[in-house]
C-alpha cells in the first residue's frame, strides 16, 4: 500500500498459486478511504507472473483519468516505496 496526498493506493495479486481463472493483478485507489477507481493487468497463457510489472500497469490504467499534477504525485510516491520500506527497517 501507498499513500499519495487524499490517495491510498493497494494491490491485489492473482498468481500461480490462485484459484482465479485469469491470473494478473488489480489496482485499487481510494480517496479519503473511499473506492474510486480500479485498474487490472491480466496475463496471458504467454506471460510469466511478475508482480512488479503488474503494479505498474495496473496503477497506470488506474489513475489514467485524474490529472497530470495528481499522476505525478502518485508515480513519486509509488517510485520511493521502496526507499520508504527500507528506512522502515533501520
Amino acid at each position: 500500500m501507498i499513500k499519495a496526498g487524499r490517495y491510498k493506493i493497494t494491490w491485489i495479486h492473482y498468481g500461480e498459486k490462485s484459484d482465479r481463472i485469469l491470473k494478473g493483478t488489480e489496482c485499487r485507489v481510494a480517496i479519503d478511504d473511499v473506492d474510486a477507481f480500479s485498474g487490472h493487468a491480466i496475463l496471458s497463457d504467454k506471460d510469466q507472473f511478475c508482480k512488479e510489472k503488474g503494479r505498474k500497469v495496473s496503477l497506470r490504467r488506474a489513475i489514467f483519468g485524474l490529472p497530470k499534477e495528481h499522476r505525478k504525485d502518485i508515480w513519486t510516491a509509488y517510485f520511493n516505496r521502496k526507499e520508504n520500506i527500507t528506512n522502515l527497517n533501520k
